[in-house]
């Protein structure tokens, strides 16, 4: 799970894991100006990104060997905004079947106010 961060789209935007347990994945991104929308917040593209990324990682590890996951659906309330330096994303999960698993990822600004709640279904494929 770790590795994940590293390659591809996660890397680009710069997550870094915390924390990944089966119950909880922590994350943080530092802010860059490519991070910003025109108005100098940050973009709530990616608050949305961040949320998917950690759905996806906590789906990952309740699969069965051979299946693999996407997001079904996912929807996110903006509850503010912020023009700092670092968000960080808590996810926990709602519902783990054997099709599908629900994800609910809170995301803050760096002093902690909550900028977004994002709730995904992850479908698991064979």
């Amino acid at each position: 799970m770790r590795q994940i961060p590293l390659h591809g789209f996660q890397k680009a935007i710069g997550i870094v894991l915390d924390e990944v347990t089966s119950q909880r994945i922590t994350a943080h991104i530092l802010i860059t100006d490519a991070h910003r929308n025109s108005v100098g917040r940050v973009h709530g593209g990616v608050l949305m990104a961040l949320a998917d990324c950690l759905g996806g990682i906590g789906a990952l590890q309740s699969l069965q060997p051979g299946q693999r996951t996407a997001t079904l659906e996912s929807k996110t309330n903006f509850i503010g905004s912020d023009a700092g330096d670092e968000l960080h994303g808590e996810c926990t999960p709602v519902h783990l079947g054997s099709r599908t698993s629900v994800w609910t990822t809170r995301v803050t600004g760096g002093q902690g106010k909550l900028l977004s709640i994002t709730t995904q279904t992850q479908i698991h494929l064979v």
